[in-house]
């Protein structure tokens, strides 16, 4: 094989992998959302039918479950300017007008083990455990 031809190869695969990881990062994103309390987290999945609408739907219950008015939601999730895929996404999408906060280390903990001491036993509260 010629140096010529090894060295088309080699862009052609270079290639092909660059536009595969552009499709991969673009076909399967994700965002996520935390509250301004940090106590609730969710995650929008638009190739799973998980959409923005959701996740505030899910956020209302949550401030209702709360009794606090005053929360805020807040997306987690920084902008993918790399992927061409997402290019007009990233400029026209309802979920870029969120206001950013940085993720918090441990999501959704004290929102979930409410929830499982209340499926779990209802008469236990989260706290006593």
């Amino acid at each position: 094989m010629s140096r010529r031809n090894l060295i088309i190869i080699v862009i052609l695969i270079g290639v092909a992998v660059i536009a595969g990881s552009q499709f991969y990062a673009g076909a399967f994103a994700y965002y996520t959302y935390e509250s301004s309390d940090r106590g609730m987290a969710d995650i929008e999945v638009p190739w799973k039918d998980r959409g923005l609408k959701i996740v505030q739907a899910d956020f209302e219950a949550y401030k209702k479950w709360k009794g606090r008015d005053d929360l805020v939601l807040y997306r987690t999730s920084k902008r993918s300017w790399w992927v061409a895929t997402l290019l007009i996404d990233n400029i026209t999408n309802e979920r870029w007008k969120l206001p950013y906060m940085e993720p918090s280390e441990h999501p959704n903990a004290d929102y979930f083990l409410k929830i499982q001491g209340s499926r779990a036993n209802p008469n236990v509260n989260s706290s006593e455990r």
